[in-house]
C-alpha cells in the first residue's frame, strides 16, 4: 500500500508559505471584511485552541452579549461541545 502512488509520489516544487493553505485564510481578517463586528455581535476567540469544540474555526462570531464563559457552560452540555 505504501508503494502505492497516491502515497510514495513526492511534488519537487519548494512551495511559496504564502501559499501555505493553513495560513491562507485569515477568519479575523475576514470577519473584519463582512462587517460583523458591531453592537450585537462580536469576535470571540474562545476556540483558539479548539478546547471549546474540535470541529469549529478559531474564532466564532457570537452575539456581544454572551461571555466566553457562557460559551464554555453552554457546550458543556452539547454533543463534542457544539453550541447552537
Amino acid at each position: 500500500l505504501e508503494l502505492s502512488f497516491a502515497f510514495s509520489y513526492k511534488l519537487d516544487i519548494k512551495m511559496p508559505a504564502s501559499l501555505d493553505g493553513w495560513n491562507l485564510y485569515d477568519a479575523k481578517k475576514d470577519y473584519h471584511r463582512l462587517n460583523v463586528e458591531d453592537k450585537e455581535w462580536r469576535i470571540s476567540d474562545v476556540n483558539k485552541e479548539y478546547k471549546l469544540c474540535p470541529t469549529y474555526p478559531r474564532y466564532l462570531v457570537v452575539p456581544s452579549t454572551i461571555s466566553d464563559e457562557d460559551l464554555f457552560s453552554i457546550a458543556k452540555f452539547r454533543r463534542r461541545g457544539r453550541i447552537p
